[in-house]
């Protein structure tokens, strides 16, 4: 589990769709791992990381628009940003 903090992240209309966060792992970007669903907002925010199954070997994170529910796979055409893991 971990974190991850946004800045000014637009706002979805949660009815229709929400950003879904994807765990990039020793598995590759072909099993990629649900972290959560979130919304935007204006200003910082700080969003608990809960991966749906355990996770090893964390390479890189992906956010993603999805249908309000999320989706267990995505076909990633609609991804705002992949990012490498930060070294610690």
């Amino acid at each position: 589990q971990g974190y991850m903090r946004f800045v000014n992240l637009p706002v979805l209309d949660a009815s229709r769709e929400r950003y879904q966060l994807w765990i990039i792992d020793a598995r590759g970007m072909e099993q990629r791992v649900s972290g959560g669903i979130f919304n935007g907002m204006t200003g910082e925010m700080v969003m608990p990381i809960t991966p749906a199954i355990p996770v090893t070997g964390v390479g890189a994170f992906a956010i993603t628009i999805e249908k309000s529910e999320g989706t267990w796979v995505s076909t990633m055409k609609r991804r705002v940003v992949i990012a490498a893991k930060p070294a610690t």
